[in-house]
């Protein structure tokens, strides 16, 4: 299994760095982010995949259980 917010990114065409302005967070956070560090999704992470037409909530679950399966 990929990490969702990954998959959901290269399918819109969106780098991490993109990412990371759209969301207003450090690149840093968005390269967490695409390797699974980050436990939750802030609030401007949930906000900027609902800018991008993403369904926040399920991405925002789908997150989470891949984090378990890949620990």
């Amino acid at each position: 299994m990929e990490n969702p917010i990954k998959t959901f990114l290269v399918q819109k065409g969106i780098s991490t760095i993109e990412f990371a302005r759209i969301a207003g967070v450090h690149g840093i956070t968005a390269h967490n982010l695409m390797v699974g560090y980050q436990l939750k999704l802030s609030e401007r992470v949930l906000a900027a995949l609902e800018k991008l037409g993403g369904d926040s909530e399920n991405l925002r679950k789908e997150y989470e259980a891949w984090r378990q399966l890949s620990r």
